[in-house]
């Protein structure tokens, strides 16, 4: 039997997913048996992505448009960004550089009490590890809150400029990059 047998299955059975939130990443390339079950579920939903990488927002079906907007010539990007930042003042929204094309910006929209660096200290505390012990290898604009968080951060060297100038480089995450951040911290000897 195969996967998609299993899934129609599982399907079929009416299955609840009792959560007050479902954020469903990736949506365009969904298989639709899947996301038929999602979008019958009884709460918030969330549904991110389609050839444009637009973000859809439901019950509501608010749709921002970023695609033909931030990083494009006519828009400055840092303007774009902090127009839409303010007009979504209620929630996170972190600049992200798109992992298609390496040029273009993305944005990430979250709950405002939601980050990287908020997980990891729920994390720390959890496991009783002193943040100052936390390497923290970001390639992005939205790993920095967890950069500056963490006792020592790096960016790898394909990470955005404006990054570099701030944390400590290390080589690409094509070249051993997160190796060598723990080499360079200390953590293990330097061979």
């Amino acid at each position: 039997i195969t996967h998609d047998v299993y899934l129609k299955i599982w399907a079929l059975s009416n299955p609840i997913i009792n959560k007050d939130y479902i954020f469903f990443d990736e949506y365009q390339d969904s298989n639709p048996v899947l996301a038929q079950v999602i979008k019958s579920q009884k709460c918030q939903k969330i549904f991110v992505g389609d050839q444009f990488q637009q973000i859809y927002c439901q019950p509501a079906g608010t749709m921002i448009s970023m695609a033909k907007t931030i990083g494009h010539p006519r828009f400055p990007e840092d303007k774009s960004i902090e127009t839409i930042k303010k007009d979504l003042s209620g929630f996170s929204v972190i600049h992200a550089t798109s992992p298609l094309d390496h040029l273009s910006s993305w944005i990430e929209v979250f709950h405002k009490d939601v980050s990287k660096a908020r997980a990891a200290s729920w994390l720390v505390k959890r496991l009783g590890v002193n943040r100052k012990n936390v390497i923290s290898v970001g390639n992005d604009y939205n790993d920095q809150d967890l950069l500056a968080w963490s006792g020592k951060g790096f960016v790898v060297e394909n990470a955005p400029a404006p990054l570099r100038q701030v944390f400590k480089t290390v080589s690409s995450n094509n070249r051993c990059g997160v190796s060598r951040a723990v080499k360079e911290s200390g953590w293990i000897s330097k061979s």
